[in-house]
């Protein structure tokens, strides 16, 4: 078993959290089974203050998928974060 696989394992280690297939690497993990990413959940947190209320409602999902998102943010913060960065970069 290769590390990243371990290191795959760990990060996807909370429950309601897949690796998206058709796109790979932990920054790209969805919400199971709402299918939404959980860097857009993250970009949208951030957008209204950490509203998990309003982000719940913006995106049709419970409020306790959006926590589940922050769980995995807070596990994978800097791979997140990254990819927000460099993602907000192209369209300035």
């Amino acid at each position: 078993m290769s590390a990243s696989t371990v290191s795959d394992r760990q990060s996807l280690d909370v429950e309601g959290i897949g690796l998206d297939r058709h796109r790979p690497g932990r920054h790209r993990a969805r919400l199971e089974p709402e299918g939404i990413a959980v860097w857009a959940i993250v970009a949208n947190l951030q957008g209204t203050n950490g509203d998990v209320a309003r982000t719940a409602f913006e995106y049709a999902i419970s409020e306790d998928a959006v926590r589940r998102a922050i769980a995995y943010y807070d596990r994978n913060r800097e791979l997140i974060d990254a990819f927000l960065l460099v993602s907000r970069a192209e369209f300035e």
